[in-house]
């Protein structure tokens, strides 16, 4: 057997080709690269993923988070809490309007603490403009908990969905108890582009459409009639025209997806000695962005796994209170221990939709006899 990719999107692409060269094509016909109809069409049809009213394409993930801050008023000065376990476009989005982060802890599934972010909220003397939930690998953080934290306090609620197409929890969507949520359409996303592409999704429609507003130059209608300060955050066309594609095959992906982790589950639920992500929860709807275990002993396991030719992958080595970037917080080691034993222990190991029977096992059986 050749060796086992960590995901393989040439796999999932080879069947739609065809029809996404097709759909590109037109966009490059119609010469409307920027704005035009396939835009709007696609944000029509994504509502339906996101099970949410209201959708704004942007240019990437990062640009979704930095729109939703602005368009609910997040100031320069104000501090916004989100968790130190996550990519850094997180961070990077309070820092481009001017605010500071402030961490708190994650939980066993690897998402926002509720227990943490009260204390917090309790204890801080800061002013809070926001507050980010991220949901990791797929898991949604409780979001009926942090929903109802936030609105004693008045404090708006942005979640990072930018891994979790398609997920619920406690029969919530990302979006629908906060203010907005926000997507990206990286390429190894679940629903992913051919480069960069985000969204912003709401029950407000007056919400999205600021959103829309500050996407392009802060212009709501009229060309040339700009009624505040905006941004260049618009998706190409080209990219909605590959995404509304690609929506067509997304549920049968994601029930894939989770048939791929049931079985996961059973390999490593008869050893016991393989904790995984998420635990086992009847109120998780995983999207299963990724399939990530832990162990104490990763890094040994990763480098034997890769003499068997199995890519893993680690997300996130470094928490990022510990990241040069973020020092100037004065964070410190041992601040936030459950997200730093995520970062020491946490390992992706191959998964993606279309997976064979037959990679599975090699996998879970390799992971059972090296430990």
């Amino acid at each position: 057997m050749s060796d086992i990719p960590l995901f393989n999107l040439p796999l999932l692409h080879a069947p739609i080709i065809d029809e996404i060269s097709e759909n590109m094509q037109s966009v490059v016909s119609s010469g409307l690269f920027v704005g035009g109809p396939e835009i709007a069409r696609f944000e029509q049809e994504f509502t339906k993923i996101a099970r949410l009213p209201y959708a704004a394409s942007v240019s990437s993930g990062t640009d979704a988070l930095v729109a939703a801050l602005v368009a609910s008023g997040v100031q320069s000065g104000d501090f916004v809490v989100t968790v130190p376990m996550t990519f850094i476009a997180t961070v990077e989005a309070i820092y481009h309007v001017g605010a500071t982060p402030l961490f708190v802890d994650i939980d066993k599934n690897g998402v926002m603490d509720g227990e943490k972010l009260t204390e917090l909220l309790k204890t801080t003397d800061k002013r809070i403009g926001a507050v980010i939930p991220v949901h990791l690998h797929g898991v949604m953080a409780e979001m009926r908990r942090i929903t109802a934290i936030c609105l004693a306090s008045n404090i708006p609620v942005i979640e990072d969905a930018a891994q979790a197409h398609g997920a619920m929890r406690e029969g919530v969507a990302p979006g629908e108890l906060s203010l907005f949520a926000t997507y990206s359409f990286y390429p190894g996303k679940n629903l992913g582009a051919f480069g960069d592409a985000g969204a912003v999704v709401s029950t407000s429609e007056s919400g999205v459409e600021q959103i829309k507003a500050l996407r392009n130059h802060g212009r709501y209608d009229k060309k040339y009639e700009h009624e505040r300060i905006g941004y260049n955050m618009r998706m190409d066309a080209v990219q909605a025209a590959v995404l509304r594609v690609k929506i067509k095959y997304f549920p049968r992906w994601q029930r894939e997806r989770e048939e791929i982790a049931n079985k996961y589950y059973d390999y490593f639920n008869e050893s016991g000695i393989i904790n995984h992500l998420p635990v086992k929860d009847v109120n998780i709807r995983s999207a299963w962005h990724l399939f990530t275990i832990l162990h104490k002993r990763r890094d040994e396991l990763q480098k034997a796994l890769k003499k068997r030719g199995i890519q893993t992958g680690i997300h996130y080595p470094i928490p990022l209170h510990l990241q040069k970037a973020c020092e100037s917080l004065g964070y410190k080691e041992g601040d936030f221990p459950v997200a730093e034993q995520f970062a020491q222990q946490t390992l992706s190991i191959p998964f993606w939709p279309g997976m064979s029977d037959e990679h599975i096992s090699t996998v879970a059986e390799a992971i059972l006899q090296l430990l």
